[in-house]
């Protein structure tokens, strides 16, 4: 493991959690470059670490001081994205949706840019309908994870399963056990 990466791995599963415990297609966090000085090794590290459970990270952007790195299910986001509902949203948006890592490029250039793609809570997992709602910046009913407009006692299930992936990590981190020992 590479100098900071522990430091690396607690970020990585305070933030990505429910990614990690396969009860979410990906999670978005971003890391103090001067934090992590050594984040390139620490993200390859992990990145290559990861691909053993078929998760994968990428960096969307990188500014300044800080990084915002990408945690997704390859396979889950594949099949969220062959969904009709959206494929028409992303398609609409300029998403040519022939490739997850031709999808994701695109995704990546517009957070780079000066917009700030609303879509994200598509790639993210969130509800189809909450982020068309989102997109339209309609009232929210409700703000957790995510801002909920429908289908509330849903939406607090998952966040209670959220919170619980990441009390599990946490608790069996700092148990002794091994990153490996507890990924699914």
């Amino acid at each position: 493991m590479p100098t900071d990466g522990l430091l690396f791995q607690e970020k990585l599963t305070n933030n990505a959690a429910p990614t990690l415990c396969a009860i979410k297609i990906a999670s978005l966090f971003s890391i103090n470059k001067t934090e992590i000085q050594n984040y390139q090794a620490c993200i390859k590290y992990f990145n290559q670490y990861l691909h053993n459970f078929r998760l994968h990270m990428m960096i969307l952007k990188n500014t300044g001081d800080r990084l915002l790195i990408y945690v997704y299910r390859y396979d889950q986001l594949y099949k969220l994205l062959q969904r009709n509902q959206v494929k028409d949203v992303l398609h609409s948006l300029g998403y040519p949706l022939e490739t997850v890592p031709q999808t994701l490029g695109i995704l990546k250039r517009k957070i780079n840019s000066n917009q700030f793609p609303h879509e994200i809570g598509l790639f993210l997992g969130y509800p189809l309908d909450d982020v068309i709602h989102f997109m339209k910046r309609e009232e929210a009913i409700y703000i957790g994870y995510w801002k909920v407009y429908g289908h509330l006692r849903n939406a607090l299930k998952t966040f209670n399963k959220y919170d619980c992936a990441k009390t599990y990590l946490k608790y069996k981190l700092s148990h002794g056990c091994d990153l490996a020992d507890v990924l699914i």
